[in-house]
């Protein structure tokens, strides 16, 4: 099975049915509740061969066992568990994630020796295998100790070098986390500053919303800390606009801002409440949120009391590392002694099992011996045997003489018998025969009846469908009957306007000023490409008809042809609505694909919208990173809409919403046509109600 290699609409590559239960075993993940959860993905993920769901689902086991305490043999089992088959299906990113989590889980503990040295073993490893990546995410894992270990300044470092190598090696989607990784170091310094200029750093290497959000985190945090309040509550603002489902793994952050917001809307109590409760887990961060709560009610001396706090916290926290490293090598120099202890009893054993060999070796050799004397009994057995056979071979001789004798006689009799059971077989075989031919008439008649039967149904199941073709037949003739009579009104309407003003112009243009000429030469331009946009859709609905619309790929790029198209109906707006381009692609971007066909979608979505929208504006989006492997090309207007009930019926041809409009109903169903001919989608937004929003994909190519 080979659906793990298929692209999914997620940056987890999960089959997309699989990715709503991966999304609530994520958001789960600190309570036992999530252990049915992962089941099922797991159970469901290997029977459809989804590897990355099955994978997934490990992580999430993983991330379970960590957020328990005293837990490092259930968390090595979840680990080992998912290294093992990371590496069965080369997916390595997930083995050095275990490895990440598992270091992380050590330095929790403060076992921050044994995580040193399970860090160097992996990373050996990592570097025998050339796997640049896997060094790199080991190289991260010494910052992550010794950030644990509040050596902050060289964890920093640390961080940078990791920045620095991903660069080299072109892995840049996990720098945004690193640089929020330094940022963390310098809140943890107190430097506020530069926390904030570190998140700044981290925002052009964000790959999805979900780093946006982290990085908006570390920045509301530091711009309160830095009292530039309006700028916290903007970045606030910005976190609950742009949720995800997928919930991120800043608990302390989370908290910390939630604590913030009830600072800024003056709610005291449940603010001390929040600090209190955070002080349960992290003595440290309350001593900052107090700071930043005494400090924005301006109560100076006690900010200063708990800023000493945490000066000595962190002096205190030196002192303990050094107790809980002793502690450590107390521990590791026992199991040491162990093992040497433990290596001695096992030469002994080797000594008594080489002396128990000898024993068995010296007894073989007797047992040899004594085979060598029952293979010469052996053999003068087997010589009296073959004498004795000799003897027996002469008596079988005269046997068979005597055998043969007999034979003959048999056979004689046996040949009458048969020439008189030949003659009753006949016989019996001549009934027989009369008897299957009667048999075989009565089910001939049988089954010609039955058949007779069966064509009498398909001739009526036949006349049936020849019935529903006819009245098909004759609804297509009435539709196309309508269309021509609809294309007979609408051509004439602009061949009049156009006639018309041409007269007006001919013959009484002495009487207008230039201003009314100008109107009517634009009325007569805009019912003239009204007039080839109706033939252009006649024309193109003969090739989709006949199989010869042609598809002429070329290399094109797509802002470029956006604008193009934007320009091209930009003169028909009306002064009150405004005509907008927004797009995530570099303007050197560039796709494989046809030039006209797509222009001549998006000119025809931009000509409905403006036919449909009398104030407001129309945006045109185009997108390289919402959907991976395709440009996506987005068309909202703030007009009339589209009720729900009628979001199907648009796309299908001669179909025309309002009568009282300008247009032959062919349009979205050629757009429609052109679009998966390129080997895109094209569809309306159903959730979008402030008017009609219609996209379009096309392949990248190559």
């Amino acid at each position: 099975m080979t659906s793990y290699l298929c692209a999914q609409n997620n940056p987890y590559k999960i089959n997309d049915k699989l990715y709503p239960l991966f999304i609530k075993a994520f958001n789960l993940r600190t309570s036992d509740k999530c252990l049915p959860v992962i089941d099922s993905l797991q159970h469901q993920s290997i029977a459809i061969g989804d590897r990355y769901g099955e994978l997934n689902a490990l992580v999430v086991r993983l991330t379970h066992e960590y957020h328990k305490d005293n837990n490092l043999p259930a968390l090595e089992q979840a680990a080992n568990e998912l290294m093992e088959k990371s590496e069965r299906y080369n997916l390595m990113r997930f083995y050095y994630h275990a490895i990440s989590l598992k270091i992380t889980y050590l330095s929790k503990q403060h076992k921050y020796i044994e995580a040193l040295l399970y860090l160097e073993e992996q990373t050996r490893l990592a570097e025998k295998r050339n796997d640049k990546e896997g060094v790199c995410s080991l190289h991260r894992m010494l910052a992550v100790i010794l950030q644990f270990r509040g050596e902050l300044s060289e964890a920093v470092s640390c961080y940078q070098q990791v920045i620095d190598e991903y660069k080299k090696y072109n892995i840049e989607r996990y720098i945004s986390r690193e640089y929020l990784s330094i940022s963390d170091c310098y809140r943890m310094m107190t430097d506020y500053p530069k926390m904030a200029e570190a998140a700044e750093e981290a925002l052009p290497y964000c790959v999805n919303q979900n780093d946006r959000n982290n990085v908006f985190i570390y920045q509301a945090y530091a711009c309160f800390m830095l009292k530039k309040y309006d700028e916290f509550i903007d970045r606030y603002q910005y976190l609950q606009k742009h949720k995800v489902r997928l919930e991120n793994t800043y608990i302390i952050m989370n908290e910390a801002l939630k604590v913030f917001k009830a600072i800024y809307d003056g709610r005291n109590d449940d603010a001390t409440e929040a600090i209190e409760k955070m002080a349960k887990r992290s003595e440290v961060e309350s001593y900052r949120l107090y700071d930043a709560y005494y400090s924005y009610n301006n109560d100076i001396k006690k900010s200063i009391i708990y800023i000493r706090k945490l000066m000595k916290a962190r002096n205190n926290g030196n002192e303990e590392i050094f107790r809980y490293d002793k502690k450590s090598t107390d521990i590791l120099f026992k199991n040491q002694k162990m093992i040497a202890e433990k290596q001695s009893i096992i030469n002994k054993n080797t000594r008594l099992e080489l002396s128990n060999a000898n024993m068995v070796l010296r007894n073989s050799s007797l047992e040899l011996g004594r085979i060598r004397d029952t293979m010469f009994l052996a053999q003068a057995t087997e010589k009296r045997n073959e004498l004795y056979g000799n003897n027996q071979k002469l008596v079988a001789q005269q046997l068979r003489d005597s055998l043969t004798t007999q034979k003959l006689l048999l056979q004689a009799k046996e040949h009458k018998y048969k020439t008189e059971l030949f003659l009753y077989a006949a016989l019996i075989i001549m009934v027989a025969a009369s008897i299957i031919l009667t048999l075989i008439f009565s089910l001939r008649k049988r089954t010609l009846a039955k058949r007779l039967s069966s064509t009498n149904n398909k001739l009526k199941e036949s006349i049936s469908l020849l019935d529903a073709a006819k009245e098909k037949a004759m609804e297509s003739d009435k539709m196309k009957t309508m269309f021509i009579q609809n294309m007979s009104h609408e051509i004439r309407t602009p061949l009049n306007a156009i006639v018309g003003f041409s007269h007006v112009l001919t013959d009484m243009g002495d009487e207008f000023n230039t201003e009314e000429k100008e109107n009517m030469a634009k009325h007569i331009t805009d019912n003239s490409e009204l007039l080839t946009t109706l033939i252009n859709d006649i024309l193109d609905m003969t090739h989709i008809q006949s199989g010869s619309l042609t598809i002429r790929k070329t290399e094109l790029n797509i802002n470029e042809v956006c604008k193009e198209c934007i320009a091209t109906v930009k003169h028909r707006l009306t002064d009150k609505v405004e005509i907008l381009f927004n797009t995530d692609a570099d303007d050197s971007f560039c796709i494989v694909s046809d030039r006209h066909r797509i222009s001549e979608v998006l000119i025809n979505i931009l000509t409905n919208a403006d036919k449909n929208t009398s104030e407001g504006s129309i945006t045109v989006d185009c997108s390289v990173k919402e959907r991976p492997g395709m440009v996506t090309v987005t068309v909202t207007d703030t007009g009339v809409g589209i009720s729900k009930d009628k979001h199907k019926e648009i796309f299908k041809r001669y179909q025309k919403l309002n009568t009282m409009k300008q247009g032959s109903g062919l349009g979205l169903d050629i757009c429609r046509t052109i679009v998966n001919k390129l080997g895109g989608e094209i569809d309306i937004d159903p959730e979008y109600t402030n008017g009609a929003r219609f996209w379009f994909t096309i392949p990248i190519g190559q």
